[in-house]
């Protein structure tokens, strides 16, 4: 029966002689250790027991002590002194009981072994996840404050005394507020029951709330910080935990970008306002300049129509001088419209052939004021066709032609090509002029840049490649510039993308020609030279002319003159010319009545609102007899 009882134990039994053989194990002790100790084995001399310090007490059981060894790690296969191939390894607690014969003395040892490997497995597991929420909680970045349920801070880990400037654990809820500093974001000190880890406390879940905390050394701190509840599994409350974070500088850098977004807007706004300025006093500039050269220029249409004589040096003189100054103006508001993004490229397929033609009409006045030679070499006009604003092209070639005649001197040889080349149309002026100093190349597009001039040129403003650059980089092109150095002249290149088609050039300007057939027009101008000329000049083409000079005059002479075109300065006294033309309009049939504005304002803006008025042209000034007359005579003819 006893052999029965400790065969079957349900724990492991060693028994073992005076000598610490093992005489006898059961079946658990095979399952605990996966192997029966070899003959040789003796438990005095057991080298795991000497290694883990307990051979001490297992000595002691053979001298007749009971003896419980405290949990040790056991593997028979690490017994350095004897051949054990198998086993496993275990955590065990062994009680050692001396079994005395009928003398009394010792005889035999017993050993009852528990196995506690998967406690010890357990227990290690939650040492590492203790030893890592430590390592968590003490490295963290963020601040971790805890208190037990009387509100006594039991946790203060490293962030948090950084962020508060103290270590003190064990402080109760109504010292918080002294040892910790804290206080509100407006400075004042903050309530007990407004803290978050006091809410928390009474079962408040807080996040994302902010206050301040003064530090021992004076300086203070914004701090966030979410609260929670501690809540044993029975439901009791066991504290509350607060995570902190230091804001301080985050909250600055906010401020500091908000205020250097400020400042950018309020730059940008005070950009705008100056560029605002700028152009409104360009468009004045334009308009006070332009008024008094629309007579000039009329006066001298009239005196080249009434003059069979070739025009005097002098009137030469005048009329290349109000072109020069008509182009600085333009040139200007060029730039202006330009930088501003304002500027409008009506695009149609153009042939390069005419648009050259254009510009070289456009320049030949300085070509032959210096006595330069121009060559022309252009491809045939079904080849070299583009998609761009024929006006705006013939300003570009005619800017390059202008710099070349400026930078060349008298009687050079400037040459003007025009050729295809693959997907592209080429243009090139090549000059035999004072060329480009290398470090001046990459400059020489920038507004108000201008080279050495020679002793014959006239100056500008150096805006004239600028608007070049601009416009043709419009036309989504490229402009570029090579010079071998001082004195070796100097070649343009602009390259535009070629479009495959067949135009034919649209016609050379006819001049001045006289209308087969009268307009009635009426021309109204405070400027009484201007509008004297003006209405001069439509007489000699053969039109009905009456002039005023403000509203209520033209307005009183259409009990006897009915006009088919009223030529109206925009800028006249009492009314301005949008309400005379509406005051027109009330009074003359619309659809028989065309209105032309005249203005010294040119700039998109001021033609899109004259549209919006019922006006049919607007022409700047100074106008060119051509065009005023093409926008009078574009009128179906009336009887006088």
């Amino acid at each position: 029966m006893l052999d029965a009882i400790f065969a079957n134990a349900p724990f492991a039994l060693q028994i073992f002689d005076r000598a610490g053989r093992s005489i006898l194990t059961n079946g658990a002790f095979l399952t605990l250790f996966g192997s029966e100790p070899p003959a040789s084995y003796s438990v005095l001399d057991d080298e795991i027991a000497r290694r883990s310090g307990v051979q001490g007490l297992i000595e002691a059981a053979f001298r007749g002590e009971t003896i419980t060894i405290p949990t040790t790690w056991y593997d028979p296969r690490l017994l350095g002194n004897e051949d054990v191939t198998e086993g496993n390894l275990v955590a065990i607690q062994a009680t050692f009981l001396p079994l005395r014969d009928f003398e009394g003395a010792v005889g035999h040892v017993a050993a009852v072994f528990k196995d506690l490997t998967a406690e010890m497995h357990a227990r290690d597991q939650l040492q590492s996840e203790r030893d890592l929420m430590t390592l968590i909680i003490e490295q963290s970045g963020d601040g971790i404050v805890v208190a037990n349920q009387d509100g006594v801070i039991d946790m203060f880990n490293p962030a948090a005394a950084r962020q508060h400037g103290v270590q003190k654990l064990s402080v109760t809820p109504d010292e918080w507020g002294r040892v910790y500093g804290l206080f509100t974001e407006q400075g004042a000190p903050l309530p007990l029951t407004s803290t978050p880890l006091y809410r928390a406390l009474h079962g408040e879940k807080i996040e994302g709330e902010r206050w301040r905390v003064r530090r021992p050394d004076g300086t203070v701190r914004t701090l966030s910080g979410t609260a929670s509840p501690l809540t044993r599994p029975d439901g009791t409350r066991a504290g509350a935990v607060l995570t902190t974070r230091d804001e301080t500088d985050r909250i600055a850098g906010e401020q500091e970008r908000a205020e250097l977004l400020a400042r950018e807007r309020t730059a940008r706004a005070d950009a705008e306002r100056a560029n605002r300025t700028k152009d409104e006093f360009l468009a004045m500039l334009g308009h006070e300049l332009r008024n008094p050269l629309a007579p000039i220029r009329t006066a001298l249409d009239l005196l080249d129509l009434r003059s069979t004589d070739a025009p005097s040096r002098e009137l030469q003189v005048i009329r290349r001088q109000v072109d020069h100054l008509t182009r600085l103006v333009d040139d200007l508001l060029d730039v202006s419209r330009i930088t501003g993004g304002k500027i409008e490229i009506r695009r149609r397929n153009v042939a390069i052939d005419a648009v050259v033609q254009r510009a070289v009409e456009m320049a030949s006045p300085m070509f032959e004021q210096r006595r330069q030679r121009l060559t022309v070499d252009v491809a045939p006009a079904d080849c070299i066709v583009v998609s761009g604003d024929a006006d705006r092209l013939a300003q570009v070639f005619s800017n390059l032609l202008t710099n070349a005649s400026k930078f060349s001197p008298s009687e050079a040889t400037i040459a003007m090509r025009a050729y295809r080349s693959g997907e592209e149309v080429v243009i090139e002026v090549e000059d035999s002029g004072i060329g480009i100093e290398p470090s001046m190349l990459d400059r020489v597009f920038d507004v108000f840049v201008q080279g050495k001039l020679p002793s014959t040129a006239r100056g500008g403003l150096g805006l004239g490649l600028a608007i070049v650059k601009s416009l043709v980089e419009l036309h989504h092109g490229q402009v570029s510039v090579h010079s071998p150095g001082p004195g070796r002249g100097s070649t343009f290149c602009v390259r535009l993308r070629a479009i495959e088609d067949r135009i034919h050039s649209p016609p050379t300007d006819p001049g001045l020609r006289r209308s087969t057939s009268s307009r009635k027009v009426l021309v109204v101008d405070d400027n009484v030279d201007a509008a004297e000329l003006l209405a001069a000049l439509l007489a000699s083409a053969g039109h009905e002319v009456m002039v005023a000079h403000d509203g209520p005059s033209a307005i009183a002479l259409l009990d006897r003159f009915t006009p088919s075109v009223a030529v109206l300065d925009l800028g006249l006294p009492v009314m301005d010319g949008y309400e005379l033309a509406a005051a027109l309009r009330q009074r003359l049939e619309p659809s028989s009545l065309v209105l032309i504005a005249l203005s010294g304002y040119g700039q998109p803006d001021d033609r899109a609102r004259t549209a919006a008025a019922g006006f049919h042209e607007h022409l700047a000034k100074p106008t060119n007899r051509r065009r005023i007359l093409d926008a009078v005579e574009s009128v179906p003819a009336t009887d006088a």
